[in-house]
């Protein structure tokens, strides 16, 4: 069976190009906002590895820096306080 009106050929003509545009556009929209979500969270960990690691190493003696959970809470929320993680010094004691 084929097509023989123009109009219906345009009508599907411009339906299949506009559903492959918004196809690319969507899936370029998703790729960007996982990727500056992925970013965001990389950095926000990093900077907070850096600072615990600097203040730790700063203080001789000192294995976990007072005011961690308060960095913790900035960062991450209050949900993150809680101590889901176990600081070890380089024998493996907590």
């Amino acid at each position: 069976m084929r097509i023989r009106s123009i109009r219906t050929r345009i009508t599907l003509w411009y339906t299949a190009l506009f559903a492959v545009t918004f196809l690319i556009l969507g899936f370029a929209a998703c790729t960007i906002v996982f990727y500056t979500l992925y970013e965001e969270t990389d950095s926000a960990l990093k900077s907070v590895a850096v600072a615990l690691a600097d203040r730790t190493r700063s203080d001789s003696g000192a294995n976990l820096p007072p005011e961690a959970a308060e960095i913790f809470r900035h960062f991450f929320g209050p949900s993150m306080t809680e101590p889901y993680f176990a600081w070890l010094d380089p024998e493996g004691k907590v």
